[in-house]
């Protein structure tokens, strides 16, 4: 599939492995934060992972074996079963990223200079999310999330590249590509419930490599078919891989669905009660009072569940009374399942989603008829609340927030942790000891390099801030003169169009997790909050610097 590059130099090859093997060194002695108190996040994981009593139900009630994907859960079972340990099999997934980052950048420039290329690795191996106490450090999905960003963007974006090039492809080699891709892709996926956005990247770039071979002239009409099955071969990876993740729910627990939170036929519900119109509903606010309560009213199955009603209105975690504190942000799926448990309505997540299945035909109805009305604002997504154009534009301050941490590294802290600080009552110490055997590190061990490592990583930190501070102000400039460049010319870029693509899908995404966390308070909580779910934007920007720094160096060569 890809035509040898220049052959790597000793010391380009010495100097990339004593990079990696000081990666690996700063990952262990960082070692891990783990939050095992957080039941319904780090030790919910740890819970998971633990797949015979998961599937048995025998860990948890019912209302908490769906509530979260197994992406991460079935990452730790393959740590513990290599033997690495959980800090080493980061490393090497942030050594995939960094490779990956270099082979699109060599593809797509042409570029054969070691120095850039081993610049290019370092900036990427060393990712400063990668030290970070919320991003990187701590015992949960998002630590994983990134390289994985890296290794699928990067592998879409050279399989693009190749493409758009008309580099021959050898059958094996691309076969062998699309397969691992395909699996990669699946896995990340899983890890968190928000991938929408990271498959529709996929098949944007494989519908327009399969426009490009179906118009490839002079390819037979056999060998284009070869081509356009082995390129759709990720995405068949994943919605097979979909199906039987599905099928595996549905034996053990009678759901054909991967979760029930923002799934299924309970996330469907929580979906209407978001589209039903309420003067009272915020950017902060996506379920206010009178809409749920408009939703019960429309429904005769909710009418008969009082009890339901009750415990809905009443939650324990909104003070018992949804009225007097509104009920924020995606927090209606979090009130439900508790509610449904709490109100003995259910017994069984089957049994959950078929009673939501009855109220979500009674809810379509209710709108088919005119007896509720739809809101009118816009919903980025159907699984968040609709907003104003100016509860749009008052995100901007967000947006700017997330470019401001992961550019120059604002609220960015270091992760060494000491387990000590960690209150011990026995269900902790159970789920401590859980996590020890799946990352294969003794977590009850206290941390004594934690003070002496943080100090080396704050000054990481500052490193990369100036440098990544430079690089995004180069990459912005340099994509301007290229872009005026194309419009004036008519001369075509890929490093062009990838550095304008991550910079779009950059402010995309950035809209998207402002617009889901400005609920969260108060504003420090926020602060972390938005910097834990936005850590996406870390590969995008991390491209866009990259390419667009290229683009700022060739600009000021051709002015010469």
């Amino acid at each position: 599939m890809f035509r040898k590059l220049a052959p790597l130099d000793g010391i380009f090859l010495a100097a990339a492995a004593g990079f990696f093997a000081l990666r690996i060194f700063l990952g262990r002695i960082l070692g891990v934060y783990f939050a095992a108190d957080q039941h319904y996040d780090d030790a919910l994981m740890i819970v998971y992972a633990d797949f015979h009593g998961h599937f048995a139900a025998t860990n948890a009630p019912f209302n908490e074996l769906l509530l979260k994907d197994l992406g991460y859960p079935i990452f730790l079972n393959l740590v513990k079963i290599t033997g690495l340990q959980y800090t080493d099999a980061l490393a090497c997934l942030w050594l995939l990223a960094a490779v990956s980052s270099v082979v699109l950048f060599a593809r797509a420039t042409g570029v054969s200079n070691r120095i850039i290329w081993l610049a290019i690795f370092v900036f990427v191996l060393f990712s400063p999310i990668a030290f970070d106490s919320w991003g990187g450090t701590r015992l949960y999905r998002n630590a994983l999330l990134t390289p994985l960003y890296f290794i699928v963007l990067n592998a879409a974006a050279i399989l693009f590249v190749l493409h758009m090039k008309n580099l021959p492809l050898e059958p094996k080699k691309f076969l062998a590509f699309q397969i691992l891709l395909g699996l990669i892709f699946t896995l990340t996926f899983y890890v968190k419930e928000d991938g929408a956005w990271l498959l529709a990247v996929l098949a944007a770039v494989t519908i327009i490599c399969g426009g490009k071979i179906l118009m490839a002239a002079k390819l037979a009409v056999e060998d284009k078919l070869r081509h356009l099955t082995i390129l759709i071969l990720p995405l068949i990876i994943f919605f097979a891989g979909t199906s039987v993740y599905k099928a595996v729910n549905y034996k053990f627990f009678g759901v054909y669905e991967i979760n029930i939170r923002g799934g299924g036929e309970t996330g469907k519900f929580i979906q209407s009660v978001y589209k039903i119109q309420s003067d009272n509903r915020t950017g902060k606010i996506w379920a206010p009072a009178d809409a749920v309560a408009k939703a019960f009213d429309a429904s005769e199955t909710l009418r008969a569940n009082p009890k339901l009603r009750e415990a809905v209105f009443h939650t324990p975690w909104f003070g018992l009374d949804i009225y007097a504190n509104p009920i924020k942000g995606d927090f209606l799926g979090w009130v439900l399942l508790t509610a449904v448990k709490d109100s003995g309505l259910c017994h069984s997540a089957a049994e959950q989603e078929e009673f939501f299945k009855k109220v979500n035909a009674e809810i379509d109805a209710a709108f088919e008829n005119g007896t509720l009305q739809r809101d009118s604002k816009f919903q980025l997504v159907s699984s968040m609340g609709g907003r104003s154009a100016l509860e749009i534009l008052k995100l901007a301050k967000i947006v700017l927030k997330e470019y401001a941490m992961h550019v120059a590294l604002y609220k960015y802290e270091p992760g060494a942790w000491d387990m000590r600080s960690m209150p011990q009552s026995p269900e902790v110490a159970e789920i401590v000891a859980a996590a020890s055997q799946l990352t294969n590190i003794d977590l009850t061990k206290p941390n004594e390099h934690a003070g002496a490592v943080n100090f080396f990583v704050r000054i990481l930190f500052i490193i990369f801030a100036l440098v990544q501070t430079v690089l995004f102000f180069a990459a912005i400039t340099g994509t301007y003169k290229t872009a005026a460049q194309f419009f004036h010319k008519k001369t075509f870029s890929l490093p062009a169009l990838i550095a304008a693509g991550c910079f779009l899908l950059a402010i995309v995404y950035a809209l998207a997790i402002a617009w889901f966390s400005e609920f969260i308070s108060p504003s420090e909580l926020r602060n972390a909050a938005v910097k834990f779910y936005s850590v996406g934007l870390v590969p995008m920007l991390a491209s866009f610097e990259i390419f667009g720094a290229y683009l700022f160096h060739v600009s000021l060569k051709f002015k010469r």
